[in-house]
C-alpha cells in the first residue's frame, strides 16, 4: 500500500497492529479503516457466537482515523492437544495472569485479558488443566463456559 501497489488490503490481528500503525504514521498517507460490524448478525447466524463477536476500533488506535470503527473480532485462543500434561496446562493459564502486566507491556491487547472474559467465547473446548486452574479462581462454570 505505501509503494501504491495496492488500494485495500483486510487483515486480522490485535491492535494497534503494528504495520497498520506504521501506514497510518507514514507522512502524505492517510488511512480508512472501513467498518464492517455490520455482518455480524449474519455470521453468527452462520457460525455461532463462540466465534465472532463484535468490537471496536477506538478513534485513538490509528492517526487520522475520524472516529470509532466497528468491527467483527475473533478472540485469541491458546491451543494445546488435549494429550498435554493437565498441571503443564494449568500452570501456562497461571501464567498468563501471573504476568499479566508484563504481557499487556509488550502488546497492548493482552490488557483485555480477564478471568471472567477468558472462560467466554472458546469454538473449542477447554483443556482440563485450563479449566481447573479456571475453577481454583471461581470463574468457571461446570455447565461450559
Amino acid at each position: 500500500m505505501r509503494d501504491g501497489k495496492i488500494d485495500a488490503f483486510f487483515w486480522s490481528g490485535g491492535i494497534p497492529t503494528g504495520a497498520v500503525l506504521d501506514l497510518a504514521s507514514t507522512p502524505g498517507r492517510t488511512i480508512r479503516l472501513v467498518p464492517n460490524g455490520g455482518t455480524l448478525d449474519s455470521l453468527q447466524t452462520r457460525y455461532g457466537a463462540a466465534v465472532y463477536h463484535g468490537s471496536i476500533i477506538p478513534q485513538r488506535t490509528y492517526p487520522g482515523m475520524d472516529g470509532d470503527v466497528s468491527t467483527v473480532a475473533v478472540a485469541n485462543v491458546l491451543v494445546a492437544h488435549e494429550s498435554m500434561d493437565a498441571e503443564m496446562a494449568r500452570g501456562i493459564t497461571a501464567a498468563l495472569f501471573a504476568y499479566h502486566e508484563e504481557l499487556a507491556a509488550v502488546h497492548p491487547m493482552a490488557g483485555v485479558l480477564s478471568l471472567e472474559s477468558a472462560v467466554i467465547g472458546s469454538p473449542v473446548p477447554f483443556h482440563e488443566g485450563a479449566a481447573g486452574y479456571y475453577r481454583e479462581r471461581g470463574v468457571w462454570n461446570d455447565a461450559g463456559p
